[in-house]
């Protein structure tokens, strides 16, 4: 829009054939032409990581040609492992992802807000340390971060919809911010450095519950939780607490019927 007027692409060119010659005309004209985002280009979407876009391939069957956005609202459920750092640009078109698994791989977590339907992720080994981004996807109902380097889990006090929890080999400490999450029912904290698992007393839901291999001395909190009963499992193997004076706690929960697995430190 010039001085009030529309300039057509016609008169454009035209004005520039007798000011610039046939030359500079063809240059404006492709100029022009290939005006438009890269999602626009060939009818395909971009998808600049090589890793994510065999990934993706692999998942629609589709091994040459453009990738549609049509063809990424079908995937459902996407898994890979790639070392180092990955692109998940052009996946946002995948919005209809429930499970997401990534291996080894260290990936921008805020981009995971794009997947509405998304309710299994796990993000394994892949060196995360700082998950406040997680706090958004309360639609999640499993949440695998096994093998991480993860001390802060605040975040996941907003995940009142999990159902099963692996935190094993973290650096995690303070497991109050998992005290709202009443609908778990397996619950992985092995391999951290837990000294109070007072929090779990409101986890009435556990069926499943692993704390190996972590700082504990006192289990008595257990027996507040009015939930754990006949077929239940906890393991408190390799944990600090004496033995004598934790077997009266743990003799009442093998009385309701909980199998109770316990080791001292350093025994295998």
């Amino acid at each position: 829009m010039i001085g009030g007027g529309t300039i057509s692409l016609v008169s454009m060119v035209s004005a520039a054939r007798r000011l610039l010659g046939p030359l500079v005309v063809l240059g404006l004209t492709l100029g022009l032409a290939g005006c438009g985002s890269d999602d626009d280009k060939d009818g395909g979407v971009n998808i600049p990581d090589d890793a994510l876009e065999r990934v993706v391939r692999q998942a629609i069957g589709k091994f040459e040609g453009p990738i549609t956005a049509a063809d990424l609202e079908g995937i459902t459920s996407l898994t890979t492992s790639s070392l180092g750092t990955m692109d998940l640009t052009g996946l946002e078109h995948a919005t209809n992802l429930a499970t997401l698994e990534f291996h080894h791989t260290q990936i921008d977590l805020s981009f995971l807000t794009r997947f509405p339907k998304l309710t299994r992720l796990r993000i394994e080994e892949s060196r995360l340390s700082d998950i406040a981004p997680l706090a958004a996807l309360t639609g999640l109902t499993h949440l695998n971060l096994k093998r991480n380097e993860i001390g802060d889990i605040s975040a996941l006090a907003s995940l009142t919809n999990l159902t099963t929890l692996n935190l094993r080999w973290n650096l995690i400490s303070d497991i109050s911010p998992l005290a709202g999450l009443t609908s778990l029912t397996e619950l992985d904290l092995g391999r951290n450095e837990i000294s109070d698992i007072s929090p779990l007393a409101a986890l009435t839901n556990l069926t499943e519950l692993m704390l190996l291999q972590n700082q504990i001395t006192d289990v008595s909190p257990l027996l507040e939780n009015t939930g754990l009963s006949e077929g239940d499992s906890i393991n408190l193997a390799q944990n600090q607490f004496d033995e004598e004076a934790a077997g009266a706690a743990i003799k009442q929960l093998e009385e309701r019927g909980v199998k109770v697995e316990f080791v001292r430190q350093h025994q295998y």
